[in-house]
């Protein structure tokens, strides 16, 4: 037997500053991540600028050719030197210009693949939020489904920047950095 011990409810306790500030963070950091992980293998695709295998060493050995071409224009070597250096700068274009769109499709069906994801978890919330709704309007409960949403919620703003406010009812609000009711 107790010693006179009673559970009369349990609360849940969060702080909503932190918690807003801890998705922002989570936001601001996966997107910084993403952004700089596309624009690294953007940029390694032309190489590096000191690099005479690069694209820009390929640039600048079209231009010397064509510079060194100009002091004697009647050399026919010289001539030919210029076009095949201008050809290899085109050719590496080219490529470029085909990795770059491999790059673009890439991030359009990872962005096609992200967008999934937070339909899913979106699907959830609104489940768990008619739980938590449910729960409180007959006295019961809810801080089993409020953490389960808090936790969809920490996932969600890895993919996608929220915010987050409680409804009357219980549940949780999710809306966009722009405001847009999610």
């Amino acid at each position: 037997r107790g010693a006179g011990v009673e559970i009369a409810a349990i609360t849940r306790a969060a702080d909503r500053f932190l918690a807003a500030a801890s998705l922002t963070a989570t936001s601001m950091q996966n997107s910084a991540s993403v952004r700089a992980t596309l624009l690294d293998r953007a940029q390694s695709i032309f190489g590096d600028p000191s690099s005479d295998t690069s694209t820009f060493g390929s640039i600048n050995r079209m231009f010397s050719s064509f510079t060194t071409w100009s002091t004697d224009p009647t050399s026919a070597v010289r001539a030919s030197q210029a076009v095949n250096d201008l050809s290899s700068v085109f050719t590496d274009l080219r490529r470029n210009a085909s990795d770059l769109e491999s790059l673009r499709v890439e991030a359009d069906q990872r962005i096609a693949g992200v967008t999934s994801d937070i339909n899913g978890l979106l699907t959830q919330i609104a489940d768990l939020n008619r739980s938590v709704s449910t729960a409180k309007v007959n006295g019961q409960d809810a801080t089993g489904a409020e953490n389960a949403v808090s936790q969809l919620i920490d996932k969600l703003s890895k993919l996608i920047d929220v915010r987050v406010a409680q409804t009357s009812t219980g549940g949780f609000e999710v809306r966009t950095q722009s405001g847009v009711l999610l």
